[in-house]
C-alpha cells in the first residue's frame, strides 16, 4: 500500500507533453522532466486511487505504478540523464574496477 491519500499532489509520466528547451544550441527536443505532469488524486475506491474530475484514471493502490513523488521524479530524471554517461565511462575501466562494479550490479560470469 502507498502512502498517498486524496488530495494528494503527485506526477504522472504523460509521454504526449512535450515542453521544448527553448535555449538548446541543437536542433531542440523535449525536456524529459516535463513529461511529468502535476496531478491531485481526487478520489479512491477499495483498489485505486482516482486521478482527475470528468474522467478519473485509476492508479492501482498497491503497486502505484504512473504515480510519482517530487523525489522519484528526481531520481528518474536523475538516471535519464546520467546512466548512458555511467555505461559510457565503464568501457574504460581498468580490469580491478571492472570486477568490483561486475561484483556491486550482482554480474556472475
Amino acid at each position: 500500500m502507498s502512502d498517498f491519500k486524496v488530495g494528494d499532489r503527485v506526477f504522472i509520466f504523460d509521454e504526449n507533453r512535450r515542453i521544448y528547451d527553448k535555449n538548446s544550441p541543437d536542433w531542440p527536443s523535449p525536456v524529459y522532466r516535463e513529461h511529468f505532469r502535476l496531478v491531485t488524486i481526487t478520489g479512491e475506491t477499495k483498489m485505486s486511487w482516482l486521478v482527475g474530475q470528468h474522467r478519473p484514471v485509476k492508479y492501482s493502490k498497491r503497486t502505484c505504478t504512473g504515480l510519482y513523488t517530487a523525489e522519484q521524479v528526481e531520481e528518474k530524471c536523475w538516471v535519464k540523464n546520467h546512466r548512458h554517461n555511467i555505461a559510457n565511462a565503464v568501457h574504460s575501466v581498468p580490469f580491478e574496477k571492472l570486477k568490483q562494479i561486475a561484483e556491486i550490479v550482482g554480474y556472475k560470469p
